[in-house]
């Protein structure tokens, strides 16, 4: 059922932006600039909709050592316990509110991801790219969708000379039911909102592509590439242009509908 109430307050603090494309940008301010994403329409059309939020951190640290190594070293930190919710995990966490903690176990599997990711010669390749040309990942864009009027936003993990790249861990390990998940997560429209953001500013269509990275020990850490197809794409867009038109109709006031 799609909300017919903004779900989505005006934040105060929010940073308002011209279009165009914007690099080097964290999370948290990604997260404030006035606009709205493929996240932001997916919460407003479903406000019961809950993200696990380790499976949130284990995604962030993820893209983290895959596209910004650095930053992943600099912010992760393992408890020594494998244990959460305990005192001692509580006070660590206080102790350290600006890392990104994880059990034992958690952090073995990003390091499984990681060097499965190294053995994969398509993923081995790209993530190179993203550590040799960190100026094309991570890209914020910024652009107005045409026929809602919207401001939209979204965060590009990595372009290369021939495709878009978006990387993800799965808790799958048969690349067979990539299709699947595709549809049922809704990547099929974040595709296609990211796909419309990059021709919106670079004038250029280019294929979009995922990466998928198995969490999966006991299966070995699968990765493989899933090129997104013509119908995936289409059915993409068909979603985006409903849930843009219809956020705009019921949020008219929304600060993304008006100009700067």
């Amino acid at each position: 059922m799609i909300a017919t109430q903004p779900i989505i307050a005006p934040d105060t603090n929010a940073i308002h932006l011209e279009p165009g494309i914007y690099r080097n940008m964290p999370d948290e301010d990604y997260r404030r600039v006035c606009a709205v994403s493929k996240s932001d329409l997916d919460k407003w059309a479903d406000p019961s909709r809950e993200i696990d939020p380790r499976n949130a951190l284990m995604g962030t640290v993820f893209h983290a050592a895959i596209l910004e190594p650095n930053i992943a070293r600099e912010k992760v930190m393992v408890f020594s316990d494998t244990r959460r919710g305990t005192k001692a995990w509580d006070a660590f966490l206080a102790e350290n509110p600006d890392k990104w903690v994880l059990t034992p176990g958690e952090f073995d599997t990003i390091k499984g991801t990681v060097a499965a990711v190294r053995e994969h010669p398509q993923a081995s390749k790209a993530r190179q790219h993203a550590v040799e040309r960190p100026d094309d990942t991570e890209l914020v864009l910024v652009w107005r969708d045409e026929d809602s009027g919207l401001l939209c936003k979204c965060k590009i993990d990595d372009v290369t000379d021939k495709v878009v790249i978006d990387w993800k861990t799965t808790g799958m390990y048969d690349s067979e039911k990539s299709c699947e998940a595709i549809a049922t997560y809704g990547y099929d429209a974040q595709g296609a909102h990211y796909s419309a953001g990059y021709f919106a500013l670079y004038g250029e269509a280019k294929p979009f592509a995922f990466i998928f990275a198995s969490k999966r020990k006991d299966k070995g850490h699968p990765v493989w590439v899933h090129r997104a197809s013509e119908s995936e794409m289409l059915s993409g867009q068909r979603t985006m242009k409903q849930l843009l038109s219809l956020y705009a109709r019921y949020n008219p006031e929304h600060p993304s509908l008006l100009p700067f």
